[in-house]
């Protein structure tokens, strides 16, 4: 449906690692600050890996 803004949180300590600026860095100038997606389910089923997908 749309990407997935990343904002300074992704820079914050998660239990074993360090607060890290770089990480938000990084998404910003590598892919406009997107990290994921958020989707709709069209069709319910099963995935493996190795399995092909669409997204439209």
């Amino acid at each position: 449906m749309q990407p997935t803004q990343r904002c300074v949180m992704t820079t914050l300590a998660q239990v074993d690692l360090p607060n890290d600026i770089n990480v938000l860095k990084t998404l910003v100038r590598e892919n406009n600050g997107n990290f994921g997606v958020y989707a709709e389910i069209k069709r319910p089923g099963h995935l493996k890996v190795g399995d092909e997908m669409n997204i439209q």
